[in-house]
């Protein structure tokens, strides 16, 4: 039943991503920011991130990104994380200076951390997100937080998940 599930998961984000011209996205937006998240029996996750989203707007302030990242893994030890993330996004004011905006989404990570919490290092990434952006002529900032969970969806046990907290700053490049 698992194996069902992911698949047909795997079939919508597949159809979502043909649904676009996936060569010209509406905007392209740089994200670095910092990760925290806690662990069982090891000292703290922490990580800085790097992110880029290809935004394709839909209708009524909603947007679909899809998200290649990499973090590196300081805490418990040196190591990385890498992998790609789709979000549907939702603009309250899409045409403000000031606009606030929520985000949703999932993704497949690989982590090279070897944790309790995890007994795969291929796993799945749910994040909500809620941000602000503020918009200068042409140049766009982004304030935002994300609560981000990896898990390999019982692929393995065992699967208590990482939960962490991340903190990040972003700049755009519309089109």
């Amino acid at each position: 039943m698992k194996k069902r599930i992911l698949i047909f998961g795997f079939f919508v984000f597949v159809v979502n991503v043909y649904a676009f011209d996936i060569k010209k996205p509406s905007s392209i937006d740089y994200f670095v920011g910092y990760g925290e998240g806690k662990l069982e029996r090891q000292p703290d996750y922490q990580f800085p991130i790097f992110a880029i989203d290809f935004s394709y707007p839909l209708s009524d302030g909603w947007d679909f990104q899809l998200e290649p990242f990499v973090s590196y893994v300081y805490k418990p030890e040196d190591n990385f994380e890498v992998g790609l993330a789709f979000f549907f996004k939702y603009n309250f004011c899409k045409n403000k200076k000031i606009s606030p905006y929520i985000k949703g989404g999932s993704g497949i990570i690989y982590i090279s951390q070897d944790t309790y919490e995890q007994s795969t290092n291929f796993n799945f990434v749910d994040q909500i997100c809620g941000g602000i952006k503020f918009s200068f002529k042409k140049n766009i900032i982004f304030l935002e937080y994300r609560y981000r969970h990896i898990s390999n969806a019982g692929i393995d046990h065992p699967n208590s998940g990482i939960n962490s907290n991340l903190y990040l700053f972003g700049i755009s490049h519309p089109f």
